[in-house]
């Protein structure tokens, strides 16, 4: 996981609320866009929470340097901020982000909802699309997450999955092959977060055997 804030404090907060949360990750930090590039550059991320004022620049640039880096294309990318405009979000929710948060209304809960909620987006893209690709490489990134993720937040996860299936279950319309597809992959990532019980952790809090979200 990658905290990209110009205001140590506020990295701090937001690690400290993920940890809160239940993410068992690898935490790194960048507090500019050349600190951002440098870390990019050095590994993969699964999750990416980006201030959107970084001094000069803006979490526009930011994203666009996320976004154009070859290395990065599975990540999730948080847009954390004061600025609460609907046309603001809207245009960040296109340019790309997984979701959005309020600084105002940060904490653990926040950051644990704002994974579930980009799981959700992302299954919700790769069912309506039918993209194959995209749903093998949403299988890998929860394979990575589900070691990682303290059993609340596994629960929280499970939950969304199944309140997807019910609400597919409960409507009016006609079985499409969207529809039908969205519930068989609810139902899969279901089974597959439960397939193991977690691992013993080592002394780092690594699970034996199993990578940690980056």
């Amino acid at each position: 996981m990658l905290v990209v804030e110009d205001d140590e404090t506020d990295r701090c907060r937001l690690v400290k609320f993920a940890r809160r949360a239940g993410l068992e990750a690898e935490f790194h930090e960048a507090e500019d866009l050349g600190a951002l590039q440098a870390q990019i550059d050095a590994r993969r991320f699964d999750l990416i929470y980006v201030d959107y004022h970084l001094g000069l620049a803006t979490g526009d640039e930011a994203l666009d340097l996320i976004f154009a880096h070859p290395g990065q294309a599975g990540a999730l990318v948080m847009m954390v901020t004061s600025i609460d405009k609907p046309d603001t979000v809207a245009r960040l929710i296109r340019a790309g982000c997984a979701d959005f948060l309020l600084k105002e209304q940060l904490g653990p809960e926040a950051v644990g909802k704002s994974v579930v909620t980009a799981f959700e987006r992302l299954l919700h893209l790769s069912a309506l699309d039918g993209n194959d690709r995209r749903r093998a490489a949403l299988f890998q990134m929860l394979g990575r997450f589900r070691t990682s993720m303290a059993p609340r937040l596994r629960q929280m996860m499970e939950a969304m999955l199944s309140r997807t299936i019910r609400f597919l279950e409960s409507g009016d319309e006609d079985g499409t092959l969207s529809r039908t597809m969205l519930q068989q992959t609810c139902a899969d990532y279901i089974r597959f977060l439960d397939e193991t019980e977690p691992r013993p952790a080592t002394p780092d809090g690594a699970r034996l055997g199993e990578g940690r979200v980056a």
